[in-house]
């Protein structure tokens, strides 16, 4: 199986001006036949925190606003700086872009991803397993899974965004939940979309492929890393 042949659309988010790494999405996407929409990553240059702050965008330290005892913060606010909030807008841009096209799912990678050397097998297990009703679905992590199975049901996501697929309906939760914001992307994702607690979305439908099907090259080493303002 492809992966347009399971997923209506897929996105890479990639800084415009990242040439070698779009260069490297490019041949990605011809050595294993998808067709995907660059999103234009959010600069983390041009966030302006103190504008967002006034706003009530963020839930920054101290708010007196948003965050209680009852917040994963427990009544402290969220420290972010402009790389995650960069990175996490980046993201927002195609969820919105799933909402209005009316997309019924969607693959959502990062422009530092490489792909697993038996991908689409494991692509063909994973797909072939998953519930019809599936929200929300993990295919790279920063953590290794210890289970005999090839996709479980979670309670709980991941460190990385590198590579995720959602439903509309997972779409519309993350946007409609999203501010003020609270954490980075995957934080994110976790606490306030996927978990039962705090006041998250309580996404219902969510898995994980236990074998990575993507690798996040930034923090293997083999690239350096924009979006998350590692350089």
């Amino acid at each position: 199986m492809k992966l347009n042949d399971f997923f209506e659309k897929i996105y890479v988010i990639s800084l415009l001006n990242a040439y070698e790494r779009r260069d490297n999405i490019d041949k990605l996407s011809k050595k294993y036949d998808f067709n995907f929409e660059y999103i234009d990553a959010v600069d983390k240059s041009t966030i302006n925190m103190e504008k967002l702050k006034n706003e009530k965008k963020w839930a920054y330290p101290q708010n007196d606003f948003y965050c209680t005892k009852k917040c994963s913060c427990n009544g402290l606010g969220h420290e972010l700086n402009t790389s995650q909030v960069g990175c996490q807008l980046s993201h927002e841009i195609a969820w919105k872009d799933i909402i209005k096209n009316k997309y019924k799912n969607a693959l959502i990678m990062e422009d530092d991803i490489s792909f697993h050397k038996d991908f689409e097998a494991l692509l063909d297990k994973i797909t072939s397993k998953i519930s019809k009703n599936w929200n929300f679905l993990y295919l790279g992590k920063l953590k290794n899974i210890e289970s005999k199975k090839d996709i479980i049901k979670i309670k709980h996501g991941f460190s990385g965004t590198h590579m995720y697929a959602l439903s509309i309906k997972a779409a519309e939760e993350a946007v409609k939940n999203l501010y003020p914001l609270r954490a980075a992307a995957d934080g994110y994702l976790n606490r306030f979309l996927i978990q039962k607690k705090y006041d998250s979305a309580k996404l219902k439908n969510c898995y994980a492929s236990v074998e990575n099907l993507g690798f996040n090259d930034s923090i293997d080493g083999k690239t350096d890393s924009y979006i998350d303002g590692k350089t």
